[in-house]
């Protein structure tokens, strides 16, 4: 499941959660020996260390549990069916990432967040539709999801606590008026993931994100250090021979290299990662469907077919990992400029790189949208009926033509997952050209379908 959800390690602990409460609420009815045996199993599927969690979290996480499971008996006596198993189901995802949340602080990265929030609200305009606390909303969950890569299920969490914050603060008895609230809350919730221009803040947060990577890294290397750098001017040499100190530059330049480092670390895992996933998803699904398939469709194995099923996902996966590349100097310069204007600048953050108002332009009307979605719907079609036409040629049947299309489409998607890491602090523009331009246009019907697959995986529980 960790090879196929390319995810941060506490969205994957956050999804594990997820999957032993749904199992412990059918086995255990305390909150509290749940809540023990959650943080057990935790610790031996090694999300978390062992000896490192106190017995007190048990206390906390059983109130957590405690204050769920009342909700949801409430629910159940006065609210319809299908209302009752919707908001309960967006309970559940609220005190997944809460729990999470108790056992592993994450007080550095929310302080970055509110950080980059503070410095990126006023540059990102909605236009003047949009009601300014909507939209400082937007900004706050587009700085939440290109920081901490959170999920919708952690962006509920937080709304949660922005709309509805008596929720955390309920022990033995619901306030009279909780029905109403949390109606209300999950309304509020859902207009704000489902607003049009959620992924373009993202988008344009995204932008800036690589300055608050290496300042976090900065401070997280050496934070004394980075300090007494901070305050301390560039150092003059009489002597051309004496060692000369490391000044802010240096100190961040060391710490940028680091971070490419990194990356290339990222990109070598996740392309073994992805590797080992298409093997043992192509390995058992020769064996349970497309062998199975092809004999009773064709009475004999088509060894071409099987071929191409195994051999081109693996060298498209591979053509992907050799096509990634980590940033260059002119990005390594920018990154400095950019840390610059974040340590020395004032509280309005008025420098050439911060000042652009990054507007997102909103949406027009309903014509404007049905022309976009003819062409999008005419693409897709086009691209996957030659895909189609193609395969048929060279006698797949429909298992085997199935399986292609899907494996190729999921391998697309993990091929900009691969290029994550270095997107991360990549902030010089990409120049792209006529050729790169029909490749993205080309391209897209494929990813969005490979995102869509890859994105209910975390679904299906079965592991």
């Amino acid at each position: 499941r960790n090879v196929v959800q390319f995810s941060e390690e506490y969205v994957l602990r956050k999804n594990t959660i997820k999957r032993i409460l749904k199992r412990k609420f059918i086995e255990v009815r305390d909150p509290y020996e749940m809540a023990g045996g959650l943080l057990r199993e935790l610790v031996r599927y090694r999300h978390l260390p062992n000896n490192s969690v106190p017995e007190a979290k048990i206390t906390e996480v059983g109130a957590i549990i405690e204050r769920y499971q009342l909700a949801k008996d409430t629910m159940a006596s006065q609210l319809p069916p299908e209302e009752a198993r919707e908001i309960r189901k967006f309970l559940l995802n609220v005190i997944t990432s809460e729990i999470d949340d108790t056992i592993v602080p994450k007080d550095v990265d929310y302080a970055f967040v509110n950080f980059s929030y503070r410095v990126l609200n006023p540059v990102i305009s909605l236009g003047m539709r949009i009601p300014p606390d909507f939209k400082n909303v937007q900004v706050f969950m587009g700085c939440l999801q290109a920081m901490m890569k959170v999920d919708d299920e952690v962006l509920q969490y937080h709304l949660m606590g922005v709309i509805y914050p008596q929720w955390f603060h309920i022990t033995d008895q619901l306030p009279e008026s909780f029905l109403s609230d949390i109606q209300q809350t999950k309304i509020a919730v859902d207009t704000h993931l489902d607003f049009d221009l959620r992924r373009k803040v993202v988008a344009t947060v995204n932008r800036y994100l690589g300055y608050f990577v290496v300042l976090r890294d900065a401070l997280n290397t050496d934070r004394e250090k980075f300090a007494q750098l901070i305050e301390e001017p560039e150092p003059e040499m009489s002597d051309p021979f004496k060692k000369r100190p490391e000044t802010l530059n240096d100190y961040l330049k060391r710490i940028i290299d680091i971070r490419y480092g990194i990356i290339r670390s990222k990109l070598l895992t996740r392309s073994i990662r992805a590797f080992i996933y298409i093997l043992i998803t192509k390995v058992i699904v020769a064996l349970v469907i497309e062998i199975p398939g092809d004999l009773f469709l064709q009475g004999e194995i088509n060894r071409l077919t099987l071929l191409v099923n195994l051999i081109f996902p693996l060298i498209l996966i591979l053509l992907m990992a050799f096509a990634a590349r980590t940033p260059g100097r002119d990005n390594t310069a920018l990154l400095l400029r950019g840390v610059h204007d974040l340590v020395y600048s004032s509280t309005d953050f008025d420098s050439e790189i911060f000042a652009e108002s990054k507007i997102v332009e909103v949406r027009k009307g309903g014509v404007a949208n049905s022309i976009y979605m003819f062409f999008y719907l005419l693409l897709f079609f086009a691209i996957y009926g030659t895909i189609i036409y193609w395969l048929l040629r060279f006698q797949f049947n429909i298992i085997s033509g199935s399986i292609f299309v899907l494996l190729v489409s999921v391998i697309s998607y993990f091929g900009v997952i691969l290029r994550q890491p270095s997107r991360q602090v990549r902030v010089v523009k990409h120049r792209e050209n006529v050729l790169t331009f029909f490749l993205n246009l080309l391209s897209l019907p494929i990813l969005r379908v490979g995102r869509f697959l890859s994105e209910n995986v975390s679904k299906i529980n079965i592991f």
